[in-house]
């Protein structure tokens, strides 16, 4: 809900985030600010994106059933396909996390207040109705998974998952057990804003992790893995600058691809920083979370990127331009934002 009210100072910002122990932010199903404007992407042609990889993702929406889309990169074509279990799943259907595990795919959803139905679903690649579910660690009406990826094909592999809603400011990264769901390790990072709550996350070595700690942000952060339950995540490096994100997963030539939820996918070469290597505005309309497969071929991951921390190009240059844009973009939402944080939970 918007207001024609004041903008509300930075303390007052500042207050609500500590007072509250879970922040919603007026919004769409997407979570975030409909009214950012989504850049525009190059002019697309058969294999625009440059992978050799098949895509999935999953759409952010308030009707069921849940679309999932395959996208084909050497085509630039994208095929929807519906998560029919979602239309007997008491009204949660607003998709968030997706991932890979070397066969099928899982997938996420939330309902009303972007809570959580506590469940990880496995579906087949063309959709349809559940394999099986799991439990998520935050039950049926908790703070939700915004997105998630496999470190090893099922079965022995892990699954890592980033927490949608905040609580106390802090976003939750997680280490479970498949099938039982049992948290192995986890750790807590900044809650970074952008919208409601965090939905950009991917592996991409053996022992890190990128996020922007929020929704459709435009500084990529790294962190370690944790190795242990409870504590802060440890950053690794300076964070990159990016076009803005929601889905975020490595191809297996290494590629940095992500997509902003706005309809606009890029391909952000090994670095993921700007400028982009290619862009199409033919993959993903409106997804959260995307993953890498590599179908046909079955029982395997798109490989992990190296670490990008290490790479000359991101020294103190990249410190200086990460933090430029942290703060035009604060400027930037401070003069356009007219709608006012609210307790929704």
């Amino acid at each position: 809900m918007k207001h024609s009210t004041a903008l509300l100072s930075s303390s007052a910002i500042l207050a609500i985030l500590v007072l509250s122990p879970i922040v919603v932010y007026a919004a769409g199903p997407g979570g975030f600010d409909s009214s950012q404007a989504a850049p525009t992407p190059a002019a697309p042609s058969p294999g625009a994106l440059m992978e050799p990889d098949i895509f999935y993702g999953i759409r952010y929406q308030s009707a069921c059933p849940t679309v999932m889309d395959a996208y084909n990169p050497a085509l630039d074509v994208s095929t929807p396909l519906s998560l029919t279990s979602t239309s007997t799943n008491g009204g949660y259907c607003n998709g968030r996390g997706m991932a890979w595990d070397g066969t099928n795919l899982w997938y996420t959803v939330l309902g009303t207040g972007f809570l959580g139905d506590g469940k990880i679903h496995e579906v087949a690649a063309a959709g349809g109705v559940d394999i099986t579910t799991m439990p998520d660690p935050y039950g049926v009406g908790g703070r939700g998974i915004g997105a998630m990826k496999f470190d090893a094909p099922l079965p022995g592999g892990h699954l890592w998952v980033e927490s949608y809603l905040p609580i106390s400011s802090l976003v939750e990264v997680s280490e479970l057990a498949v099938p039982a769901g049992t948290v192995l390790a986890s750790c807590e990072l900044p809650f970074r804003g952008g919208g409601v709550g965090s939905d950009t996350f991917s592996l991409f070595t053996g022992n890190e992790f990128a996020t922007d700690g929020g929704e459709d942000l435009t500084t990529l952060y790294f962190y370690n893995l944790p190795s242990t339950t409870g504590g802060a995540c440890v950053q690794v490096g300076p964070g990159v600058t990016i076009a803005g994100a929601t889905g975020l997963n490595f191809a297996s030539n290494g590629d940095c691809i992500y997509t902003n939820g706005f309809g606009s996918t890029f391909n952000g070469a090994s670095t993921c920083a700007l400028p982009n290597k290619a862009s199409t505005p033919n993959a993903f309309p409106t997804e959260e979370d995307i993953t890498c497969t590599t179908l046909p071929t079955v029982g395997s991951l798109c490989k992990l990127a190296p670490p990008i921390n290490n790479a000359p190009e991101f020294g103190a240059s990249a410190v200086v331009v990460s933090a430029v844009a942290v703060l035009a973009l604060a400027v930037l939402r401070v003069a356009r934002k007219q709608q006012i944080p609210t307790l929704g939970i």
